[in-house]
């Protein structure tokens, strides 16, 4: 798992670096991509680029939009559903990434930690919950 800011991030941003990025992550194993933007973030759309990409290389992607609006504290229910989310891609041992703009990505009050089904220390799910969630700006 890997989490950062939006490939390709603000409109100026040129297409063949938002290329760059999609394929260093293909080139890794990222597979899904949970997207915490929301379309008044004012970003480009990335998703042709990546479904491009992914059909050269015969992999299949998924984008999953569970967005964040910018400076905003999402409510737990929300909050839980983008964990329980990464969770459940991360079950069948997809490499999945975070990406949002204007927030950091899962603030320490969600820690992420490895479960004994994915290699780590841990048993018991992959996303360990704490009762506040935070997201802050970057």
């Amino acid at each position: 798992m890997a989490r950062g800011e939006y490939p390709g991030s603000a409109p100026h941003v040129a297409p063949d670096i938002a290329a760059a990025k999609l394929t260093a992550f293909l080139n890794a194993g990222v597979t899904v991509f949970i997207d915490l933007t929301e379309p008044m973030d004012g970003l480009l759309p990335h998703t042709p680029a990546l479904s491009a990409l992914a059909d050269e290389r015969g992999v299949s992607v998924t984008h999953v939009p569970m967005p964040i609006r910018d400076m905003g504290v999402p409510i737990v229910d929300h909050m839980t559903a983008i964990l329980d989310a990464i969770d459940a891609y991360l079950s069948p041992r997809r490499g999945v990434y975070v990406q949002a703009h204007g927030v950091r990505v899962l603030h320490p009050n969600a820690a992420i930690k490895d479960s004994a089904a994915h290699g780590g220390p841990h048993g018991g799910s992959t996303v360990r919950r704490k009762p506040s969630f935070q997201c802050e700006r970057l």
